[in-house]
């Protein structure tokens, strides 16, 4: 699980709550909350082990790599 701040792409990768946590940015409890809420959760912990490898898994195999490689591609080609 990722504990990140919920500033630029990093909530379309993050579900609160559920492969990680979203903090507000510079603050600093957010954040410690965050760090106590797995410490002391071992479920919890466990829990999002596994939404984060289901998302890494569905989300950035080969052809979704693959595509997106060719989206980039082929606005680079249309310039």
């Amino acid at each position: 699980p990722v504990i990140a701040s919920d500033v630029g792409g990093i909530p379309k990768v993050i579900e609160n709550g559920i492969n990680g946590f979203l903090c507000e940015k510079e603050n600093i409890e957010s954040f410690v909350s965050a760090v106590e809420k797995l410490y002391g959760n071992r479920l919890l912990l466990d829990e999002m082990k596994v939404k984060t490898r289901e998302y890494a898994v569905s989300e950035f195999d080969e052809k979704h790599m693959l595509e997106d490689y060719s989206s980039v591609i082929q606005s680079l080609l249309r310039r």
